[in-house]
């Protein structure tokens, strides 16, 4: 998902598919924050793991509570659910970056126990 660069756009997209809070937070954001279009970029990447409905309500509590940085509304975030598609490619196995780690399955340490 490509994320708009200029704040115009990240405006446009915020009252697009944030319709509840989004272009309320935007314009408080705009106005509290020098670099507010790099706290929007980044609440926007968030949408790749997180529907937009709970960000929009997230949004809404960060209003309440006077929270502005991106950061902070990614530890909100945190507290909801992950989007379902999100989940089940972070649970596959081969999405995993192993490195130099060696993946054991459980029978290596169930063999081990007896």
């Amino acid at each position: 998902m490509k994320v708009p660069q200029s704040a115009p756009e990240i405006r446009n997209k915020f009252k697009e598919v944030l319709t509840e809070n989004g272009e309320e937070f935007f314009s408080v954001m705009e106005q509290r924050m020098s670099n507010y279009n790099v706290h929007g970029q980044n609440i926007l990447k968030q949408r790749t793991l997180y529907e937009d409905k709970v960000i929009d309500e997230v949004l809404g509590k960060a209003l309440e509570y006077g929270i502005y940085n991106s950061s902070l509304v990614r530890n909100l975030l945190k507290k909801y659910p992950l989007k379902k598609e999100e989940i089940s490619t972070i649970n596959t196995r081969e999405n995993i970056n192993t490195g130099s780690y060696n993946i054991r399955t459980m029978d290596y340490y169930r063999d081990l126990t007896r």
